[in-house]
């Protein structure tokens, strides 16, 4: 892995978006940009989206639960938690 790259968080919120979270995560590791990680920012979901994002498993995932305030508050909530640039 290149370490003069700068680490960067990628975060998405989500709430119930089992239809769409595990293909936006497979594309996200797709990706060859090496040094970043990802930051679901959970508002409570009723559905199974947190079940699916745990299936895939990757260290680089981290799942933040916070109050369903609305998208962007569940990005600021996230940004909160991101420990990239």
């Amino acid at each position: 892995m290149k370490t003069d790259l700068p680490f960067v968080s990628v975060i998405i919120p989500c709430y119930n978006e089992e239809a769409y979270i595990g293909k936006l995560l497979s594309a996200l590791t797709l990706q060859s940009y090496p040094n970043f990680e990802i930051i679901v920012s959970d508002a409570k979901s009723t559905d199974n989206s947190i079940d699916i994002i745990k299936k895939i498993n990757l260290s680089k995932i981290k799942i933040v639960s916070s109050p369903p305030n609305g998208p962007a508050a569940q990005r600021n909530f996230g940004a909160k938690h991101a420990t990239g640039e």
